[in-house]
């Protein structure tokens, strides 16, 4: 097995402080004569020599370790282990100081071991310094992700018949931790922990979602007594928001830094969650999570990161489509998905992203077609109804779409049947309720104007 410099850089440290500690102890004679002028000559100069000491280990104790409590005040993270060193050489700077200094008023006799001890201590902090610096402390955002996700994975699964409940602010502090540690990657534009960092979230989410109970019969409760842990519903649910809210606020950072392909990214991360929860049979509040969808997209379209959209878009067709399917579940996320996709699809149609806005009425037009299929009428009507409000923005902000001749809305039209055009005063109505008073009067407007609606 290879060995790395660190360990090497470590060993030979270890090595010249034992070695310096035998050479002090075994070679180094410090006679202290008995007539006094001679005693207080070699008394003065052995001061001397304390005064030293106490003079560089106070200096350098003063320099190297507020550097290190400012930068944690500042947001840089280490790991618990690294600050378990701070204290401890800390505590071994302290102790040289306090040798040298009470040999030095007095309060200790001035013997060769003593003087030992204190010149020991002092060449043992100077040895060390380097090592200390450069690698003890030094930040390894890899190692602490890993070391803050090995401890989220510990709180969710608790030491039986010890403590069987799950730690859910713990855990979800140190989520918020891990997010707090990416986006320092993300600020240093350190793309390799950022990555990583990614990854490790998604890990945590599988785990929530494979220890969250699916159901709540008699023989699940037996189960339950003899297996290690299981995260009750409710939990699991807190905790996976806790993981979307985290990621929306990760790949929204990523837009903003024009990170494309990492906006993209979490944007599958997001949609992967939420499908393994469905596919799972998972009661989670998803229409809670879905607005975390919506608010990435709605960034990623104000900055115009088309890749980023699309993708957003196209994860909330699949989550729609896959919902459609699992309708037996408490809360499906169907109608939150409709909502997101007419919601993002305005903001294309405002940025003028015609590629965009025609991904998001495919998309609800896919959804409205399933739920006709499914005889699922309240879907159906629901989808059109979000399909009216993203083309009324379309053509209200984007002029040149009239030239297609409304060619797919008079598609749809002999597809659907009277229904179609129908809709677009249940759509009124809808954003009535909804107090979305600007939307209600795009639509409007979009109704009273263009004249294949009254063909």
């Amino acid at each position: 097995m290879r060995i790395s410099k660190e360990t090497l850089v470590v060993l030979f440290s270890i090595i010249l402080v034992v070695g310096i500690d035998i050479l002090v102890f075994k070679k180094l004679e410090i006679s202290i004569p008995i007539e006094p002028l001679l005693k207080i000559g070699i008394s003065v100069q052995i001061g001397s020599l304390l005064n030293k000491f106490i003079i560089v280990l106070a200096t350098v104790s003063a320099l190297i370790f507020p550097l290190f409590f400012r930068s944690s005040r500042e947001g840089i993270d280490y790991a618990r282990s690294d600050e378990k060193y701070v204290v401890g050489y800390l505590c071994m700077f302290i102790l040289g100081i306090l040798v040298s200094l009470f040999t030095l008023v007095g309060i200790i006799e001035l013997t060769d071991l003593v003087f030992k001890l204190s010149l020991i201590l002092f060449l043992d902090c100077l040895i060390l310094l380097p090592p200390f610096i450069f690698i003890f402390i030094r930040v390894n955002i890899l190692r602490v992700m890993e070391r803050v996700r090995n401890s989220i994975l510990d709180e969710l699964d608790p030491i039986p018949f010890i403590r069987r409940r799950v730690k859910l602010e713990g855990a979800k502090e140190k989520i918020n931790d891990l997010k707090r540690i990416i986006l320092q990657a993300l600020s240093d534009h350190n793309y390799i922990a950022l990555d990583y960092g990614i990854k490790r979230f998604m890990e945590i989410s599988y785990e929530i979602t494979r220890k969250t109970q699916t159901s709540n019969g008699f023989i699940k409760k037996i189960i339950r007594v003899f297996r290690r842990t299981e995260i009750s519903t409710e939990n699991g649910n807190l905790l996976v928001r806790e993981i979307m809210r985290n990621f929306r606020d990760l790949g929204i950072a990523c837009v903003k830094d024009n990170s494309d392909e990492y906006a993209r990214q979490i944007g599958k991360n997001m949609r992967t969650i939420i499908m393994n929860g469905l596919d799972n049979q998972k009661n989670f509040e998803y229409p809670n999570f879905i607005p975390h969808f919506e608010k990435l997209g709605i960034e990623a379209a104000r900055k115009h990161l088309e890749e980023a959209t699309d993708e957003i878009l196209h994860s909330l067709g699949q989550i729609g489509d896959r919902s459609i399917k699992t309708m037996d579940l408490q809360r499906p996320p169907i109608f939150a998905v409709l909502k997101s996709l007419q919601n993002v699809g305005i903001v294309c149609a405002k940025e003028k992203m015609a590629h965009q806005c025609a991904t998001a009425r495919t998309r609800i037009l896919g959804i409205a077609r399933l739920g006709k299929q499914g005889e699922q009428e309240n879907i159906f009507h629901e989808a059109l109804k979000r399909f009216w409000v993203v083309t009324a923005y379309m053509y209200t902000n984007i002029p040149e779409i009239e030239e297609a001749n409304y060619k797919m809305e008079k598609t749809l039209k002999e597809e659907f049947g009277n229904i179609f055009v129908q809709t677009i005063d249940e759509a009124i109505e809808m954003l009535h309720i909804e107090s979305e008073w600007e939307q209600e009067r795009i639509v409007k407007e979009f109704k009273s104007t263009f004249e294949f609606l009254r063909e």
